[in-house]
């Protein structure tokens, strides 16, 4: 990793190098990574694009009832990426659906994520967690600011 001593301070790319500034000072590292072209259309990402797909539904689904519990001002001990965790782990309940097509409320439907649900949002009280329970198996029908 190369410093930056001179004068001149840079921030941001020049085409393959990156210049970024930290607490020890001015940083350039050259550019890595798969590009994104590559990582849509590429047979060999297919398994990424799958887990990309889940992960996207997962997010979505945390930031409600996220913000559901942040506006019910509930004295809850979940921060957003223990919410994350939770569902992801309740997606991977769901053994109906092939990787890239597993969903929450499928995983919801089968006993062993019902049984996980209700040990991850045990400090709930009933009637909260009935709701986050119905929007989980329905978010099409049941909205949380309700």
């Amino acid at each position: 990793m190369g410093y930056q001593t001179g004068l001149i301070r840079v921030t941001g790319a020049v085409g393959n190098i990156i210049f970024y500034k930290t607490q020890d000072g001015d940083l350039f590292r050259r550019k890595s990574g798969t590009a994104p072209e590559k990582i849509h259309n590429d047979p060999c990402f297919q398994k990424t694009r799958e887990h990309i797909n889940e992960f996207i539904k997962v997010i979505k689904s945390s930031k409600e009832i996220y913000y559901f519990l942040k506006k019910k001002n509930m004295p809850t001990s979940l921060p957003f990426n223990s919410i994350v965790k939770c569902l992801s782990q309740l997606k991977n309940e769901d053994t109906k659906n092939g990787h890239g097509n597993r969903t929450v409320d499928a995983g919801l439907r089968t006993h062993s994520g019902v049984i996980l649900f209700n040990e991850l949002f045990q400090d709930l009280n009933d009637q909260i967690r009935s709701k986050v329970l119905n929007y989980l198996i329905d978010p099409n029908t049941l909205k949380l600011d309700k």
